[in-house]
C-alpha cells in the first residue's frame, strides 16, 4: 500500500488485511508498518482483528490496537474503508 496507489484505499486495505489473515492462519509471523506507523498500520491492525473475530466492532478493535500502540490514529477515509469492508 504505497502513498500514491492507484487503486482505492478500500480495495487495498481489503487485500492487505486478507494477506495478513492468511499468513496468520498459515502459522507465519506477520509484521506491517507504514510511514508514520499510525494510519495505515492502525487500519490494517483494526481490520485484522475484525477479520479474525477478535473484535466485533471497529471501535472495539481500535481500542485494542491503541492499547498496544497508543499513537494509532486512523483518518476518516480509512475508517470509511473499514466500514465499507466490515459493516456492509
Amino acid at each position: 500500500m504505497g502513498d500514491n496507489a492507484t487503486e482505492s484505499e478500500e480495495v487495498l486495505f481489503k487485500k492487505t488485511i486478507d494477506e495478513v489473515v492468511s499468513a496468520y492462519h498459515n502459522g507465519q509471523k506477520v509484521a506491517f508498518h507504514c510511514g508514520g506507523g499510525k494510519g495505515r498500520t492502525g487500519t490494517v491492525a483494526i481490520g485484522t482483528l475484525l477479520a479474525l473475530g477478535e473484535a466485533q466492532t471497529i471501535a472495539e478493535a481500535e481500542e485494542k490496537v491503541k492499547s498496544i500502540r497508543n499513537i494509532i490514529q486512523i483518518k476518516p477515509t480509512q475508517r470509511e474503508s473499514l466500514e465499507k469492508i466490515f459493516e456492509a
